[in-house]
């Protein structure tokens, strides 16, 4: 009988150990998304100060993270904005008409 609650114990002591390692585990992937994340976030917080500051670079980067024309390549046309730090000004550069 005695031999039956040790080995009880020690399957109990396996399942334990698997269950912390399996947990361990999901605790280490979902502290690497979040810091993933909060890195994301903390530059977009980063590009948009530099937005509300009018910062040039600050656009530039805005414009290369957001993409918002990447659609229209789909369509076979492209859009192409120059930046230009003399002049603090972003202009058009070039865009395939219809």
């Amino acid at each position: 009988m005695l031999g039956r609650a040790d080995a009880k114990t020690s399957a109990s002591e396996r399942a334990i150990a698997q269950t912390m390692a399996a947990d361990q585990d999901k605790y280490d992937k979902a502290l690497k998304e979040y810091e993933g994340q909060l890195e994301e976030w903390k530059a977009l917080q980063r590009i948009a100060a530099g937005v509300v500051a009018s910062e040039l670079a600050a656009f530039k980067e805005a414009f290369e993270e957001l993409n918002p024309f990447g659609e229209i390549k789909e369509l076979g046309r492209k859009v192409q904005f120059n930046f230009s730090q003399e002049q603090k000004s972003m202009y058009l550069v070039r865009s395939n008409h219809f």
